[in-house]
């Protein structure tokens, strides 16, 4: 799959992101587990002193979306034009509400994003 896209020249082989590819693996992963504390935040408020009317479902978005910043297929980049537009309501609006479903859903297009670049990393 991702030869067609070097033959096409819409991709090309960079030896140096190979040397990074590790480092943006665990950046992402990272992100991932920050995102993973700040979900289960939600069931822990009395222990972590949270206001019982604080959501982090905002901010479960905008990590789940750092942790997609590295990208490679139409699929992908897609699906982090998507994340984005959550990231972006989630993090400047004022009159759109991130609802729990939208964070679910981002949390889990950011694993899947995240597996399938430590999929493509482990081929270079």
């Amino acid at each position: 799959m991702i030869e067609k896209f070097i033959k096409r020249e819409q991709l090309i082989r960079d030896n140096t992101i190979k040397s990074l590819a590790g480092s943006y693996i665990k950046k992402a992963i990272s992100n991932l587990i920050t995102m993973e504390i700040l979900s289960k935040a939600e069931s822990h408020k009395d222990i972590l002193a949270i206001p019982k009317n604080h959501s982090t479902e905002e901010w479960i978005v905008v990590t789940a979306y750092y942790a997609m910043y590295v990208r490679v297929r139409k699929e992908e980049i897609e699906m982090l034009r998507d994340v984005r537009d959550r990231r972006e309501i989630a993090q400047y609006s004022v009159t759109k509400k991130t609802t729990k479903e939208i964070a679910e859903k981002t949390k889990s297009d950011a694993r899947e994003f995240v597996d399938r670049m430590e999929e493509i990393f482990e081929k270079m």
